[in-house]
């Protein structure tokens, strides 16, 4: 009879933890979700506003040195638009391989866990 109730006591506590990690996880997944749309609507607006201002600024400088210096003004454009372009590249990729882990708290939160079970069964014997 003990060892039954045991058993039940810890299915019934298996649960519960799988239960709190299983929340944990669907939180952090809603919460990056809301995250990342909020900022790819900032990131779409602010690369259709920039094109804008890159183009029309560019078009502005073609026009002003169109009858003595064009090709050097495109030439120029072309260089800096490379650069910027560059630059951003290299941006992104740092900020992709430094990134935090997805679900790192429910992680953290399932090692917690194991390290728990490890201690009570080390207890135990």
């Amino acid at each position: 009879m003990a060892m039954r109730e045991q058993l039940r006591n810890f299915f019934s506590h298996s649960l519960s933890l799988a239960e709190v990690s299983a929340e944990l996880f669907g939180i952090e997944l809603q919460e990056a979700v809301e995250c990342w749309l909020g900022h790819l609507f900032w990131i779409s607006m602010l690369a259709i506003f920039s094109g804008l201002v890159g183009l029309l600024l560019s078009v502005l400088l073609l026009i002003l040195f169109w009858d003595t210096h064009r090709v050097e003004a495109a030439l120029a454009l072309l260089t800096f638009y490379a650069a910027g372009a560059g630059f951003a590249a290299w941006r992104l990729r740092q900020r992709l391989v430094h990134a935090e882990p997805l679900f790192s708290a429910s992680l953290a939160e399932v090692r917690e866990l194991r390290r728990m079970l490890d201690r009570d069964r080390r207890g135990e014997e």
